[in-house]
């Protein structure tokens, strides 16, 4: 990015870049003497994920609404209802701390559906860790699919990672979020906020 700062003669030059101006680069980067706000503040005008002055920056937490724990494992699971073969899509805006190590949901397409195919995304702003999600057969116990980058619909600011798989009607499933490690800011960032949407639809 180029600033061009006009000076005169014998004075300091320093671009003044504006509080709140700029959103959070990969790894929360921001310009010089300021950092990445951790929450929204409506009352203060601060928007959460943008460069404020450091003496500004509110620390990350999450809100009520998005906080479904205990969810860490497969048995704290939050099961959620699809019931149609072809289902409106379920969405979950949640966070994820330093010290969480998997959010779980569970769910049963149903037995009476001829075919069906679950579609998972996973969505969440580039300037914190990296996150990662698996599909579950909960019946057996064991991962039948993980995460890749989404082919479209990419969010400016933000990683996709979709899931396409056809599944057996009656058998529970389950989608784990992981964090990766990765973009954790040497231990200062190791959180982020996500949202998770499933959609039960015709394989194919």
């Amino acid at each position: 990015m180029r600033f061009v700062v006009m000076c005169l003669a014998l004075a300091a030059c320093t671009p003044d870049i504006a509080s709140g101006a700029y959103l959070c680069g990969p790894d929360s980067a921001c310009p010089e003497g300021q950092t990445c706000n951790g929450v929204k503040d409506e009352n203060a005008g601060l928007e959460a994920d943008t460069c404020v002055l450091e003496s500004l920056a509110r620390p990350f937490a999450c809100t009520p609404d998005a906080n479904s724990e205990p969810d860490n494992t497969m048995a704290e699971a939050r099961a959620i209802p699809l019931t149609q073969c072809v289902s409106p899509m379920f969405i979950n805006n949640s966070c994820m701390l330093a010290d969480d190590s998997a959010d779980w949901i569970t769910f049963v397409p149903p037995s009476v559906c001829t075919a069906v195919a679950v579609q998972v995304r996973l969505t969440f702003p580039v300037a914190y860790e990296v996150l990662a999600f698996e599909l579950w057969d909960v019946n057996a116990n064991m991962k039948i699919g993980e995460d890749t980058e989404c082919t479209q619909g990419a969010d400016t600011g933000a990683v996709r990672r979709c899931l396409d798989m056809t599944l057996v009607p009656g058998t529970q499933y389950g989608v784990k979020v992981t964090p990766t490690g990765e973009g954790g800011c040497s231990g200062n960032c190791a959180y982020n906020r996500y949202t998770l949407s499933v959609q039960l639809a015709t394989p194919g």
